[in-house]
């Protein structure tokens, strides 16, 4: 607006002609300063988004650096992990093989002290039938003797 007003002032007082020329190489230059200034702005913005896309392609490089060394890691415990988990499947095996042995043993224990203790009950059963019958043996043994009718009191037994 300036220009153009000391254009007009201009034109007053110079020819017509030469005022024209003046006015058209004003307004281009200022046109072309206004675009280079725009231009320089604008390589200016994207040299500054450049340098702030390399910083954050160098942190990513980084960051992916980190996430395959904590892949690698995980791969390796993931490893280390399933070997323990092979290892304790056989130890359970084991030991529940082993508490099954235990509990056919305790059953053939339980078995062996029933029979033991049945057997026992007999023996017990047995003496005191046998001492009964050796008690009653002898006393009619000892009373045939006095009486002499043995045959009479066995025969009054059975």
């Amino acid at each position: 607006m300036f220009y153009r007003m000391v254009l007009n002032i201009t034109i007053w007082n110079s020819t017509s002609r030469s005022v024209v020329l003046l006015v058209q190489f004003l307004e281009s230059s200022t046109v072309g300063r206004s675009i280079v200034s725009k231009q320089e702005a604008r390589v200016c913005d994207l040299e500054n988004k450049l340098e702030f896309q390399k910083g954050q392609v160098k942190r990513f490089e980084v960051l992916v650096l980190r996430l395959r060394d904590s892949v690698v890691r995980l791969g390796e415990e993931l490893e280390q992990s399933a070997q323990a988990e092979a290892r304790e499947r056989e130890n359970a095996r084991y030991f529940q093989q082993r508490v099954q042995e235990m509990r056919l043993e305790m059953e053939e224990l339980s078995q062996r002290e029933q029979d033991s203790s049945r057997r026992r009950m007999e023996l017990v059963m047995c003496a005191q039938t046998n001492k009964y019958f050796h008690c009653t043996h002898l006393l009619l043994f000892t009373h045939c003797i006095y009486s002499q009718s043995c045959s009479e009191i066995l025969e009054a037994e059975s």
